[in-house]
C-alpha cells in the first residue's frame, strides 16, 4: 500500500468542509428561488409552465434532489423577473492548514501550505502564530 502524503491527509481532514459549502450553496439557492416564488405568488405549477418542464422537475430542484445548472437557474430568475447579484468570500481553509501544521515550518506540510494555499497575508499571521 503506497504511503500516504500531506495532500491525502489533508483532503481526508477538510473534505467534509466542501460538501458542506456544496449543500449550503444548494440550500441558498433554492431557498431563495422559494422565497421569490412565494413574494410573487408564483406556484410550482406556474413556474412549470413558464419553463415548459414538469411540476416535479421544478419539486426535485427545489428540494435538491435534482441539480440545477447556472443556466436553470437564470432561466428561473428570469420567469421571476429577478437577477442573481454573484460575490464570495474566503473560506479561511488556510487559516485551518496553518493552525494545523504551524509548529514546524521545516516541515513538507508547511511549504506545501505556503506554496498551494496560502496568500502572503496567511502565512505571515501563521509566521506570527508561531512566534508567540
Amino acid at each position: 500500500m503506497a504511503k500516504r502524503g500531506f495532500l491525502d491527509n489533508l483532503i481526508e481532514e477538510f473534505g467534509s468542509d466542501r460538501i458542506n459549502e456544496n449543500e449550503k450553496l444548494i440550500f441558498d439557492v433554492t431557498e431563495m428561488i422559494e422565497h421569490l416564488m412565494e413574494d410573487k405568488n408564483i406556484s410550482k405549477s406556474n413556474l412549470a409552465e413558464l419553463l415548459g418542464v414538469s411540476v416535479s422537475n421544478i419539486s426535485q430542484m427545489l428540494n435538491g434532489t435534482k441539480n440545477m445548472t447556472l443556466r436553470t437557474v437564470s432561466d428561473i430568475l428570469f420567469h421571476l423577473d429577478e437577477r442573481m447579484l454573484i460575490d464570495h468570500e474566503p473560506l479561511y481553509l488556510e487559516s485551518k492548514v496553518f493552525d494545523y501544521f504551524a509548529e514546524s515550518p521545516e516541515n513538507e506540510a508547511y511549504s506545501v501550505c505556503q506554496n498551494t494555499f496560502c496568500t502572503p497575508k496567511s502565512i505571515d499571521d501563521a509566521k506570527h502564530k508561531q512566534a508567540a
